[in-house]
């Protein structure tokens, strides 16, 4: 179990570095739309909620995809 303290204190510190940055490109005057292809989360994205809802379940299918048996055959 000790790894997975280990990797989600290192996820949380990419967490934090993303949303640092996702706040810079917003001040810098990128839209919602530009932050969401910039992730690989949605092409199009009119706000907060629609990106964050798109990274959501493209993280979710990453999750299930290595946390469960399937990852044996990925």
């Amino acid at each position: 179990m000790g790894g997975v303290t280990e990797c989600c204190r290192a996820l949380m510190a990419l967490e934090k570095a993303l949303g640092e940055s996702i706040r810079h490109a917003r001040s810098a005057g990128h839209s919602w739309d530009d932050v969401g292809r910039a992730l690989g989360a949605t092409e199009t994205a009119a706000s907060f909620d629609h990106v964050a809802d798109a990274f959501a379940a493209n993280k979710r299918a990453t999750w299930e995809l290595f946390w469960t048996e399937r990852a044996k055959s990925a």
